[in-house]
């Protein structure tokens, strides 16, 4: 059976399982149904939506705190990837950049060709052009 709606009874137990307490049957006694009904609304199409935009409002307001918690156990921790992963997530760290060597079979490598790459690299970071 679709839900056409949500009453006070899937609100609560959208609110239950949220906080990761009780059991599913725990959940159902104390909203008052039977647990499988539990079970059958987090299948349904309306109970998820309203189920993952309540995670997600949850998980925004307390995003900056998140942040902040990691930041601070990479550091205690020494963690590098950690670090890493936070750094990418505010946009401060960018993904390594490959220079392909040119290689002139008679001379060995192109140095030219690979300062004007670079040179031309450095450009597009400094017109932050840059989205590698």
């Amino acid at each position: 059976m679709t839900l056409r709606k949500l009453d006070d009874r899937h609100y609560e137990a959208i609110a239950l399982l949220l906080e990761g307490r009780k059991t599913q049957r725990e959940i159902a006694e104390e909203i008052g149904v039977h647990y499988n009904t539990i079970t059958n609304w987090q299948r349904d199409e309306l109970f998820q939506r309203e189920l993952k935009r309540s995670v997600v409002s949850r998980t925004h307001n307390r995003l900056g705190e998140l942040v902040d918690s990691m930041m601070e156990h990479a550091i205690q921790d020494g963690n590098a990837a950690l670090a890493k992963l936070v750094l990418t997530m505010n946009d401060m760290l960018t993904e390594r950049v490959n220079v392909d060597a040119k290689v002139d079979a008679n001379s060995g490598v192109d140095y030219d060709a690979i300062d004007s790459e670079i040179e031309a690299f450095a450009k597009r970071i400094e017109g932050g052009t840059d989205n590698v």
